[in-house]
């Protein structure tokens, strides 16, 4: 191999190597930004499309239900619940990081029926 073929292929493996540590680099960089995104559309239910607001619109009972933790927050959810709940068993959900529980109205009620 020639000089200055291997000059060139030296200078081809310094810019892979370069991108790749530059990708891996901002890919860690920023793993908080891709895992917990903070600009959504919406931040609550109340913003939501229609039918996307709470259970009630899509014709499943409901009830607004919250709970203080020991540092004084407070978590709020809905309380699904069937005409006969004694016959359906009870499912605890709590959803992904992004966007807000009004945007699960299908998986809920996919399992309410």
């Amino acid at each position: 191999m020639s000089e200055s073929k291997l000059k060139l292929a030296l200078r081809g493996l310094a810019f892979v190597g370069a991108f790749a540590l530059f990708t891996l680099g901002g890919l860690y960089m920023g793993q908080n930004k891709l895992i917990y995104p903070t600009s959504l559309p919406f931040q609550h239910p109340h913003q939501n499309p229609e039918g996307y607001r709470h259970p009630g619109e899509r014709g499943l009972t409901y009830k607004d239900i919250s709970a203080k933790s020991g540092d004084s927050v407070t978590i709020k959810g809905w309380y699904i619940y069937q005409k006969r709940p004694l016959s359906h068993p009870t499912v605890v959900f709590m959803h992904e990081n992004a966007g807000n529980i009004g945007l699960r109205l299908d998986f809920f009620e996919m399992l309410y029926h």
